[in-house]
């Protein structure tokens, strides 16, 4: 059993939070709120080593986990939003003017970020496509 987050004015209250979440939990929809409580760096390692990658390819993942997405090593998967990931490319961009190093980063966390959503660590994925052009 799971308490609930936060404590109910009213019983009412507290009783249609237990419906909506019997309700996600029947149509298979429950994710565990504590399930993105996982480093971003060490997802990203565990990423990399569980993937049969050339040696070259592997060196360039961990340039970018190391040079580019720094910014993201100390957070928690489900920490990373959207808007977290526009203001970094933008920055990056800014600061940087490396394109194309930058794509590469960003295509890197979009898979990384895409596997978390398939290991259901975190619901959506915070990388949006438009963003590597």
């Amino acid at each position: 059993m799971r308490p609930a987050p936060l404590t109910f004015e009213t019983v009412a209250d507290a009783d249609d939070w237990l419906a909506e979440k019997q309700t996600e939990i029947r149509r298979g929809e429950w994710r565990d709120p504590e399930a993105g409580a996982v480093s971003f760096r060490a997802y990203a390692d565990k990423w990399v080593e569980e993937r049969e990658l050339a040696p070259l390819t592997r060196d360039l993942y961990r340039y970018l986990l190391d040079k580019h997405l720094s910014a993201f090593a100390d957070s928690d998967l489900d920490e990373i939003t959207a808007p977290r990931v526009r203001e970094w490319r933008a920055d990056r961009l800014r600061t940087t003017g490396a394109k194309t190093m930058t794509a590469k980063a960003y295509r890197l966390l979009k898979a990384i970020m895409e596997t978390a959503v398939d290991d259901e660590l975190i619901r959506a994925q915070p990388v949006p496509d438009q963003g590597c052009r």
